[in-house]
């Protein structure tokens, strides 16, 4: 899960640098996307 969040942080930086493509900051997206829903998984399952 940190891994997911540190590289959208990354792809972040990376677009507001100008050195990334708005077509890939989407595709890299997902992999935040997927960090999101593993912590409300995560909290909605815990005991």
């Amino acid at each position: 899960m940190l891994e997911k969040f540190g590289y959208g942080a990354t792809l972040i930086v990376l677009y507001l640098q100008n050195r990334l493509h708005p077509q890939d900051l989407a595709l890299g997206g997902v992999d935040v996307l997927f960090g999101v829903l593993f912590l409300a998984a995560f909290f909605k399952t815990s005991s």
